[in-house]
């Protein structure tokens, strides 16, 4: 009876099988064994529907105030559980999204999402009675904390080599402002090198120099573009640099003549000759010694660069000029506060208004405006269950990898649980189901980390292009039902299909054992050697993967248990897809294996992994959703459609 346990329970979140105790709509989230109070998770027992029951396994429990993990679980468990960063949340926020319960005796409890030692998101219960909780602080919407102060004293010109520098080679710590190391000092802390983040010192560039040098970053382990835009994604790190207020001179200060903007003209040689140096280090690795081909090479490199001066000098005149207003305000202000000075006394300086002027030499704090909205206004919902709109339709396209979804323009539960996955997965914020600008904008993020490129769409193209077919079929045969037998050329590959691709590969990115390799087969017009497969015509995938550095390919036995848990823990865990075709509107895959002899069974895989819309009705399969390029496939950004 060891993995049992029995237990009286009223229960406490709301679902469609219970019902509220009271007019409130709250429900108690305790459970007694022998009289005395104890807390589970509410997910462990929501299969009873409030009902006394067993547990279906044995669960982490809490029994003392403030809740505290019980002794008997190992330190693995409890480093698991325990909060290390701090976070601030909106109770507001956290009410609308029916995430605060009350018990009986008034006591006030809120389910918050924080972050573990290792950076992972973990969910909890936290007392916000004031003084219930050491460590829980109930503050005003007025209070700002984490805002951190930065005077930036680096010139322009200055900036821009560093981060030119940086760009060719590896910026040396010494060459750091100090902005980018507080920018380096939030990322270490926020996960990456995590381990070592307590002696991350408060400032000065020793210090921060010498925890750099521990953490090994600057020969070693360098902050990667991917671990730039992980960590950005993550709503506590984005936080963080959000509130940090920096004193630096403005873009929008300069004198006539443009001086700390000529500065950097002499970058662009600098930058040529780094360029050239790097290109005659690969001829020398390459074995390259013909100098008309090492010529030809630098060469490009001359040109390239003329280029890019003489849009420069555009830049100047015909942007930067234009747009500098600053030093022309700030000698206004200025003369007007001194014309002030010299009026009547006869007015008070009670009545006399004072002028804030601008500083003169250019010089302001700048603060991150989303950073103080979020302050002073909560997140404007804009698209939640039951609403219907051309936007949704979009983004239940553009998310089907997250749970699997149809292009409809209705916000249905199959939408907000999309939603959920992708806030949980891909956000890494709190999961509330609806949409709101934040969710918009990490959509158009998605589409573009994770974007197809020009590789894969060569080998989404029929082979028999361009000769017989436009590499999308030629728009043959008639679209019939059902599907299976369905001959149509459909103008291209259908929109979710490839969106669920691109959330495989995001999903993929999460560990290092599976990748994908390539699209075996995408589009098959009639010509096509096997072009009697009707799933082909713009609605089916043949995916090839690698585990480790082997490429799963051939006629292999070995192939079927890869290939097996590839299916199960990601297109079926992650994208809903189904092994056969008897649900509607879902994505599915084709069976895998071979025959008792290790011969290919008719309509099995065995090498790769089909996946297609076949299940999708008919007016989910319109012409209008397929695509052929990148455009078609993407079309407008979200936040365009927004705005319009």
């Amino acid at each position: 009876m060891a993995n049992y346990l029995w237990f009286v329970l009223n229960v406490t979140l709301s679902s469609a099988d219970s019902e509220p105790v009271n007019d409130e709509g709250f429900y108690t989230i305790r459970f007694m064994i022998e009289n005395k109070p104890y807390w589970i998770a509410a997910s462990k027992v929501l299969h009873l529907n409030g009902e006394d029951g067993q547990l279906n396994s044995s669960v982490s429990y809490w029994r003392d105030f403030p809740l505290s993990l019980d002794n008997s679980l190992s330190p693995q468990e409890k480093k698991r559980n325990t909060v290390c960063y701090p976070r601030t949340v909106s109770l507001i926020s956290l009410e609308n999204d029916g995430l605060i319960a009350i018990e009986d005796e008034n006591t006030t409890w809120a389910q918050v999402t924080a972050l573990d030692e290792q950076m992972l998101p973990i969910q909890g219960w936290v007392n916000i009675k004031d003084n219930a909780q050491a460590h829980i602080k109930r503050r005003s919407p007025w209070h700002w904390p984490g805002f951190e102060t930065i005077e930036e004293k680096a010139t322009t010109s200055e900036l821009t080599k560093k981060l030119s520098t940086n760009r060719s080679t590896r910026l040396d710590i010494e060459d750091c402002t100090e902005a980018m190391l507080t920018v380096l000092r939030i990322l270490a802390q926020s996960g990456y090198n995590h381990y070592l983040w307590k002696f991350l010192p408060d400032k000065g560039k020793n210090k921060v120099k010498e925890f750099l040098q521990l953490l090994e970053i600057n020969n070693k382990n360098p902050f990667t573009k991917e671990q730039f835009k992980a960590a950005l994604r993550t709503s506590w790190t984005a936080e963080l640099i959000g509130h940090l207020l920096v004193k630096y001179e403005s873009e929008w200060y300069a004198d006539e003549a443009l001086s700390k903007w000529n500065e950097i003209d002499d970058l662009f040689e600098e930058e040529k000759q780094q360029q050239k140096e790097l290109i005659e280090a690969g001829l020398d690795e390459l074995g390259i010694t013909e100098p008309y081909l090492r010529d030809f090479a630098l060469d490009v490199v001359d040109e390239a660069h003329k280029h890019v001066k003489s849009n420069w000098q555009l830049e100047k005149e015909q942007r930067i000029k234009p747009s500098l207003w600053w030093q022309q305000v700030a000698q206004a202000q200025a003369q007007a506060q001194a014309q002030n000075q010299t009026t009547s006394t006869e007015q008070s300086d009670a009545n006399t208004p004072k002028l804030t002027n601008l500083s003169t030499d250019g010089k302001a704090w700048f603060i991150h405006p989303v950073a103080m909205v979020d302050y002073f206004s909560g997140n404007t919902v804009l698209f939640k269950k039951g609403d219907k709109d051309d936007i949704i339709r979009e983004i239940n396209i553009r998310l089907a990898g997250f749970g699997g979804n149809v292009p409809t323009d209705e916000f249905t539960e199959r939408t907000e649980n999309m939603i959920k996955q992708f806030q949980r997965d891909y956000m890494q914020v709190d999961e509330t189901g609806v949409v709101d600008m934040n969710v918009i904008k990490a959509i158009d993020e998605f589409q573009e980390e994770y974007a197809i490129n020009n590789t894969i769409w060569l080998q989404l193209k029929c082979k028999c292009s361009p000769k017989k077919c436009s590499g999308f079929g030629n728009g043959l045969g008639t679209n019939t039902s059902p599907e299976r037998y369905n001959t149509y050329e459909f103008p291209g590959i259908h929109r979710s299909l490839l969106f669920g691709l691109c959330a495989l590969n995001f999903y993929l990115a999460r560990q290092d054992v599976y990748k994908f390799r390539l699209i075996s087969s995408g589009y098959r017009c009639h010509s096509h050697t096997d072009g009697k497969t009707a799933n082909h015509r713009g609605k089916a995938l043949d995916i090839q993967f690698y585990k480790g550095t082997w490429a799963i390919g051939g006629l292999n036995k070995n192939n079927i248990a890869p290939l097996l848990y590839i299916r199960d823990n990601f297109f079926k865990t992650y994208l809903n897809a189904q092994d056969n075709w008897k649900e509607k509107n879902l994505f599915t895959t084709e069976p895998i294996g071979l025959d008792a002899n290790d011969k290919p069974i008719i309509g099995y895989t065995y090498s790769w992994i089909h996946m297609d819309v076949r299940s999708f009705e008919k007016q989910y399969l319109l012409d209008e959703y397929f695509c052929t390029d990148a455009t078609t496939l993407n079309k407008e950004k979200l936040i365009t459609l927004i705005n319009k």
